[in-house]
């Protein structure tokens, strides 16, 4: 058994999806057929077993379309993260927990004001080995630190993963096979050799870039008045160097791929 990594994220997922089945069918209802879950970009969360806990829950239909998005560093903090302050405060302020019952319970009052207390709070007290079980089945697919989108949807029975840089960006990578493949013979038997990849594409392309910079039309940009949108022009010009070395450094790592 082991209590962190792959195999505790793992348990946390289909913990958390049990949890939300039994509130769905209070109300008659059942799980969605699409997820998008939200991590940080850690290895904890970023790795083959969550990969592979995904392609199942795709192969064995319980959905149909799964989305991972890994947020970027200095991400704007949500709710949950608020409340890790307060319940690490709480913690602090404890001269002693004598149990795990008593860390649960304190972690369920921790915040003063009720409603914004979580209304779920599970102790995880069996955490089964992923890592070992999908072991067997597990692909060679790695450098996935530069990528932070994800998305798992079905094909002839299979799980089919894709990704993009970010949540923007519009073409998900590789091109997915129900383009090209007509049968489950021609998709066990493919690879995707080569990723046709420009520079700037974690943005798209260079001209999208510059219209998240409010320059519109590169030939007039020196003859901007704007003297805000002079100096973001003048500092684009500038760091454009270091740009595209860590554009080449992220094709490099999707060349790998």
């Amino acid at each position: 058994m082991v209590s962190s990594g792959a195999n505790l994220m793992c348990q946390i997922i289909l913990a958390v999806m049990e949890d939300l089945s039994k509130r769905l069918a209070a109300f008659d209802q059942e799980l969605p057929r699409k997820a998008l879950f939200q991590f940080d970009n850690s290895g904890e969360n970023k790795n083959k077993e969550v990969n592979a806990l995904m392609s199942t829950l795709i192969e064995k239909f319980y959905m149909d379309e799964i989305h991972c998005n890994f947020l970027v560093v200095g991400h704007t903090h949500c709710c949950v993260d608020q409340y890790f302050g307060v319940c690490t405060e709480c913690i602090h302020d404890q001269h002693w927990i004598g149990s795990p019952l008593s860390f649960q319970n304190l972690l369920s009052t921790a915040h003063n004001i009720p409603n914004r207390r979580p209304t779920v709070n599970r102790q995880i007290s069996i955490i089964f080995d992923f890592r070992a079980y999908f072991k067997p089945v597990l692909n060679k697919i790695g450098w996935c630190q530069v990528p932070h989108c994800f998305r798992f949807t079905r094909y002839l029975g299979k799980a089919i993963m894709q990704y993009k840089m970010f949540s923007p960006n519009i073409m998900w990578l590789p091109e997915a096979p129900d383009q090209i493949l007509k049968s489950e013979e021609e998709l066990f038997r493919h690879t995707v050799a080569d990723v046709q990849l420009n520079i700037f594409c974690t943005v798209n392309t260079e001209d999208d870039f510059g219209k998240s910079l409010q320059i519109h039309d590169r030939k007039l940009s020196e003859s901007v008045t704007d003297s805000n949108l002079r100096f973001v022009v003048s500092s684009f010009a500038n760091i454009r160097p270091m740009l595209e070395i860590l554009e080449q450094d992220a094709l490099i790592q999707q060349l790998k791929r």
